[in-house]
C-alpha cells in the first residue's frame, strides 16, 4: 500500500506550512486551488515538533479538506484549527488527547469523539453539521461551545453527548437550525448554557442524570424549564423522567 506523501503539493499546503511554522492563520480562501489533504493537516499536528510548528498550532481558513482526518488515539501537543472551511469526511477523535480545537464556520459531515480528552475548549460556532457531534465519554477541560452552531441528523442524535464532562460551560445559545435529537444523559458540566433555538422536537431531548453548577443564563422561568422537560421521552404515565 503506497505511503501517504507528507510534504506540501500545492499552494494552500505550502502555505499552510508556512504560516504554521510562525504561529500564523493560513487563510486559503483567495487560492485557485484551495484544497488541503486530511492526511497532511494530520502530518503537521501529529508530528509538530518534527516540521517546526509554532506553539499557536495548525490554523487553517478557507480551505476544503479532502480525505480523511482520523486521530484516533493521537496526542496533539498545540491547538488545531479548521476555520470556514469545508470537510469532506468525518473527522475522528476516538480516545485522542489535544488542546483547543476550532471549527467556527466549518462544515463538517460528522465528528466522532468517544473517549477524546480536550485540555482546552471545542469551538463550534456558526459551525454547520450534516450528521452526528459525538462525544460520548469524552472530558473538555474549558468549554463546548457551539454558539450558532446548526446541526443535522438524518436518523437519532444530532449531539451524542452521553457521559460528556465539561469542566466549565455547554453553550448551547442561537442555534440555526436543529435536526435531530440531544443526548445528554449522565453528563456533567459547570455551566449548561441553552436556548430553545437549541431544543429538539418532544420526546428527542435525553438528560437522564444531567448535572450542572448552575443553569441559563436563559429560559431559566419555571415554565420554560417545565416545557423543556416535557421534550423527554413520555413514560407509561406520560411523564418525563429525570434523575439529576
Amino acid at each position: 500500500m503506497p505511503t501517504e506523501r507528507t510534504e506540501p503539493e500545492n499552494d494552500a499546503e505550502k502555505l499552510l506550512l508556512e504560516m504554521a511554522r510562525i504561529g500564523e492563520i493560513a487563510d486559503v480562501s483567495d487560492l485557485t486551488d484551495n484544497v488541503i489533504r486530511g492526511a497532511f493537516l494530520r502530518e503537521l499536528a501529529t508530528q509538530s515538533t518534527k516540521h517546526g510548528i509554532h506553539e499557536q498550532g495548525v490554523r487553517v481558513k478557507g480551505a476544503y479538506i479532502s480525505g480523511k482526518i482520523d486521530f484516533t488515539a493521537c496526542s496533539l501537543a498545540q491547538p488545531f484549527w479548521i476555520i470556514e472551511s469545508i470537510l469532506e469526511k468525518v473527522i475522528r477523535l476516538r480516545v485522542a488527547r489535544t488542546r483547543n480545537l476550532g471549527f467556527p464556520g466549518t462544515e463538517i459531515p460528522g465528528l466522532k469523539g468517544d473517549g477524546l480528552r480536550v485540555d482546552g475548549s471545542i469551538f463550534l460556532s456558526s459551525a454547520v453539521f450534516s450528521d452526528e457531534l459525538r462525544l460520548l465519554g469524552a472530558t473538555i477541560t474549558g468549554d463546548l461551545d457551539c454558539i450558532g452552531a446548526s446541526f443535522f441528523s438524518a436518523a437519532g442524535f444530532a449531539i451524542n453527548a452521553e457521559r460528556l464532562v465539561v469542566e466549565r460551560r455547554i453553550l448551547l445559545l442561537n442555534i440555526k437550525q436543529l435536526e435531530g435529537g440531544i443526548d445528554f444523559m449522565h453528563s456533567r458540566a459547570g455551566d449548561f448554557g441553552d436556548h430553545r433555538s437549541g431544543w429538539p422536537n418532544k420526546g428527542m431531548l435525553i438528560i437522564d442524570g444531567l448535572v450542572y453548577d448552575n443553569l441559563g443564563p436563559e429560559e431559566n422561568s419555571a415554565a420554560s424549564r417545565i416545557k423543556w422537560l416535557q421534550l423527554m421521552p413520555d413514560t407509561q404515565n406520560d411523564e418525563p423522567v429525570y434523575f439529576p
